[in-house]
């Protein structure tokens, strides 16, 4: 994945995550979160409560 900006948002979305695994380097990124589970064709954590 391409280097990217700081998550300027990172401190908020910590506090937030739905994700279990807090060694995650994504944890609390969720844009490359997002992308990470996109290509491996899997949800992340926070959106898994939309499908039923």
């Amino acid at each position: 994945m391409p280097e990217r900006d700081p998550c300027v948002n990172l401190d908020a979305n910590k506090k937030i995550c739905t994700c279990s695994n807090i060694s995650c380097e994504n944890h609390g990124i969720c844009c490359r979160c997002v992308l990470r589970h996109r290509d491996g064709q899997k949800l992340p954590a926070c959106l898994r409560h939309f499908v039923k």
